[in-house]
């Protein structure tokens, strides 16, 4: 399996090809450098960070070294929507003991992510007026590692 290590287009071009795959690259990246809506807020650009849970909070649920690491980098590299990733707001919906969890102990911490993320963006990208930071919330379901919430039981 080949890794994206593509150091051009045309690097990505020859491989789709040799692939024996039709696939159009767009050249003019313009548009996605324009600001769009977003809930009817201006965001600076159409790059957006998807969720992705990270599995590296402490275990209380705080955002770790690890956390804010990566949250620092996407926040950098010039995105301007960012949703956060999956988040409990239980301890039995919890995927994982690595899972971010928001509570009231943990706010705080959270707080502190989040100011950090602007502040990295800000520094790196001039402002963070147009840069818009969700948090997904979640309940893990029949997926949780404490208590698995199943909704129907079927033999």
């Amino acid at each position: 399996m080949k890794f994206f290590t593509y150091k051009t287009a045309d690097d990505l071009r020859e491989h789709i090809s040799a692939l024996g795959l039709e696939i159009p690259l767009e050249t003019h990246l313009k548009r996605v450098l324009e600001p769009v809506s977003v809930g009817g807020r201006s965001v600076g650009n159409a790059l957006a960070i998807h969720p992705m849970e990270g599995t590296d909070s402490e275990l209380s649920g705080e955002p770790g070294e690890l956390t804010f690491r990566r949250w620092e980098r996407y926040a950098a590299g010039g995105c301007k929507l960012f949703w956060g990733e999956a988040t409990a707001v239980s301890e039995e919906g919890r995927a994982n003991p690595r899972q971010l969890y928001l509570t009231e102990t943990t706010y705080d911490s959270f707080a502190r992510l989040v100011e950090h993320t602007h502040t990295v963006h800000r520094d790196a990208r001039g402002d963070d007026s147009d840069f818009l930071l969700g948090l997904q919330i979640t309940h893990s379901g029949r997926w949780s590692y404490r208590k698995p919430l199943i909704a129907v039981h079927n033999p």
